[in-house]
């Protein structure tokens, strides 16, 4: 993450196994990989594909006026980043969960990973089912940039984004002919490969980009030890974490054509296949009645999740977008993007770690289809006697899911799993930035969100924001800023199929309004940055789901509040050292009237991120990074007014590279984890020990 203004980011601004058993993915890889083994490695930043974001002007991006960060691929380089949860981890009021889901999610300033925006190339990413996203699937080895917005954003990007916007562009900008290629290798059996192309002359940009990541299981710490008999089907030694494998295959590619002076169009498709496991509760859980889950004991722990032994048996996505940009002329500027974005996963709850059984009580075999699919209009520009900018979009996207399906009951009997469903957001913005002299600039943005629902009540709702931005000195500016965000609740949070007993859609749910106030401090020299940000989130009507007379079902909660401070800071001491830091401090509260207590599940009180890089002895880079984490709550399944706090925890990592000569590429080593602290993100569900690595990233 960059020191230069605007563009640090302490601103609150699988071999052996393809050659097994080759797919179209991983034969492609390992042949561009074998070409791009003979070039250099890149250095510095690179161009993205020009028409990937989904703000036409980068003035609406500006992060005068709220907290803003920027992650390029100089900072995966450094901190070794291999998908996108990875490239964010430094983000001081961002927090990394693992637990049941088998996925990473992605909490920012208390709220949850379905409150997130993310954008791939203006594409929205986020799920049709549960509006989260799994951000595995999105490697880094293609992506040039990554624009993160915590809090208030902008009104233009339309309804969601309650906790921030995620706007990642891929690479796609070159000059003249370029490729290259990766191979890692670490513990174990984990691989990756992967090897990229690209051409432009300033008419046309084209990008291509294949890869391939697979692991047998994540290592644990060697530090764990099993609080369960050895005998139970979750029993969890301290070497291979049990039904952690994984895989993710990629391709990616864009190309853009400058058909005018004034029009440029262009056209980017993703694929996406792969598996995993979702790695089981390592307690038993405790059945207090004849209706708690087969796999619970009545000495189990109250505090457990019940045990399943799920996994993600095949998964395949696909991406395109078509987009226009227009210049009318030198004030006015508009776009026109069009897009879809497809996931189809077949899920299976096995009854035993065999993962080979369907036939006890609460087994599912389920076949999902999600897709988004819309447009995103827009249209900026200045008006010259005022110097007013103007912004004004519409987009409207339609988000289907689709769920065929069994699930074993009690009698062993198959009851049909089916959802046929889809529901329409659309969504009206305006924004106007007004320069009032040299030092001050002031914001105001509106926005209309409607939801059509299938079934239940159509839902309507408003956005708003309005800022200042204040040059101080010519190294400290101020920024405040005064929000309301509207997000849309999801599919499944709507429709979710029964299963079992106790699990239900709720179709008369609202939209979440989150109300922002923030104010903050940027100081820039020319070897430093330090930046702070005063935050507080009001949450009004925050989904999640509550015990009610059908069940365990989604409803709307009165008032969830979020407070806290966001300190950044970077130093560069001498040519050769480079040192960073954040501090990230949180307060989380219940405030609804019939909540139980006033505490919130997962949300840290604290975070600390430390980092330093040093280059010596010339082509030698050494870096590394520390993170302590603390004051995560969770609750006792039965009784939410019970809590206990997780174990604090800190995790250093480190990574040696080696330039080689006349850049002809890098060769690298690296640790995470260096220390093999035991440690939990949700309780039950271990994280993975020390994990070494080892590889080469070359270009030509």
């Amino acid at each position: 993450m960059h020191s230069a203004s605007k563009h640090y980011f302490f601103a609150p601004r699988y071999i052996y196994e393809n050659i097994k058993k080759p797919t179209l993915t991983g034969s492609l890889a390992i042949l561009l990989s074998a070409l791009a083994l003979q070039a250099s490695a890149e250095t510095g930043n690179e161009e993205v594909y020009r028409l990937g974001e989904i703000l036409v002007s980068e003035r609406y991006l500006d992060p005068e006026i709220g907290s803003s960060y920027q992650i390029t691929r100089d900072d995966f380089d450094r901190t070794g980043a291999r998908s996108l949860e990875e490239a964010l981890k430094e983000i001081p009021s961002l927090h990394v969960r693992n637990g049941a889901d088998g996925t990473p999610r992605i909490d920012i300033r208390g709220l949850r990973t379905r409150q997130i925006k993310l954008l791939v190339n203006g594409i929205p990413f986020n799920s049709a089912d549960d509006g989260q996203f799994d951000p595995t699937l999105i490697p880094t080895f293609a992506i040039g940039r990554i624009q993160v917005q915590a809090g208030a954003s902008s009104v233009l990007y339309g309804d969601g984004g309650l906790s921030g916007v995620i706007d990642l562009q891929t690479r796609g900008a070159f000059d003249g002919f370029k490729s290259g290629g990766q191979a890692e290798f670490g513990s174990d059996h984990f691989w990756q490969t992967n090897a990229y192309m690209g051409y432009g002359d300033g008419t046309n940009d084209f990008f291509a980009a294949v890869g391939v990541r697979a692991r047998d299981a994540f290592p644990m710490s060697n530090d764990f030890n099993s609080s369960i008999p050895s005998s139970r089907d979750n029993y969890q030694n301290d070497d291979d974490r049990n039904n952690s494998d994984s895989r993710r295959s990629n391709i990616f590619t864009s190309y853009s054509r400058q058909l005018t002076e004034k029009l440029r169009v262009g056209v980017f498709l993703s694929h996406v296949e792969g598996h995993y496991g979702k790695p089981p509760s390592v307690l038993d859980c405790w059945k207090k009645d004849d209706k708690g889950s087969a796999a619970c004991f009545t000495n189990g722990d109250e505090f457990a999740a019940g045990t399943s032994y799920e996994r993600v048996e095949q998964q395949r996505g696909t991406t395109v977008q078509l987009v226009t940009d227009y210049d009318f002329n030198t004030n006015w500027h508009g776009r026109l993007a069009l897009f879809s974005n497809t996931l189809k996963e077949n899920t299976v709850n096995y009854n035993d770690n065999s993962y080979a059984t369907l036939s006890g009580n609460g087994a599912f075999d389920e076949n999902s289809r999600m897709q988004v699919s819309g447009f995103h209009s827009q249209l900026d520009g200045v008006l010259e006697p005022t110097g007013t900018k103007i912004g004004l979009s519409l987009n409207s996207r339609k988000e289907a899911y689709d769920v065929d399906g069994y699930e074993i009951n009690s009698k062993n009997e198959k009851n049909p799993l089916y959802v046929n469903r889809d529901i329409r957001v659309s969504s009206y913005a305006v924004e106007l930035r007004q320069p009032v002299n040299q030092t001050l600039e002031l914001l105001a943005g509106v926005g209309y969100h409607r939801l059509d629902k299938d079934g239940g009540s159509n839902e309507s709702e408003y956005s708003g924001q309005i800022g200042f931005s204040q040059q101080l000195t010519s190294v400290t500016s101020l920024y405040g800023t005064l929000a309301r965000k509207a997000g849309a609740p999801s599919i499944r949070q709507l429709y979710e199929p029964k299963k079992g007993s106790n699990l239900n859609g709720n179709p008369d749910l609202k939209f979440e309004r989150a109300d922002h106030l923030e104010f903050g401090l940027k100081n820039q020299w020319d070897r430093a940055a330090l930046d702070v940000a005063i935050y507080q989130s009001r949450v009004h009507d925050f989904i999640e789901k509550q015990k009610t007379n059908v069940g365990n079902q989604s409803v709307n909660n009165d008032l969830y509040v979020f407070q806290g401070i966001d300190v950044n800071g970077v130093y560069e001491a001498t040519d050769a050292l480079t040192l960073r830091g954040s501090l990230g401090l949180i307060r989380a509260r219940d405030e609804s009237d019939n909540a139980p207590t006033e505490r919130l599940q997962y949300r840290p009180t604290h975070k600390i991120n430390l980092g330093a890089e040093y280059r010596f002895l010339g082509n030698w880079l050494l870096s590394g990074q520390y993170q302590r984490v603390a004051g995560q709550a969770y609750f006792n399944k039965d009784d939410a007014a019970d809590y206990r706090y997780l174990d604090s925890f800190e995790l250093v990592s480190a990574r040696l590279r080696y330039l080689l000569p006349k850049q002809m590429g890098t060769i690298y080593l690296g640790a995470d984890n260096l220390l093999d602290e035991e440690y939990e993100t949700s309780y039950g569900f271990p994280q993975p020990g020390r994990f070494v690595y080892v590889g080469t990233q070359l270009n030509w």
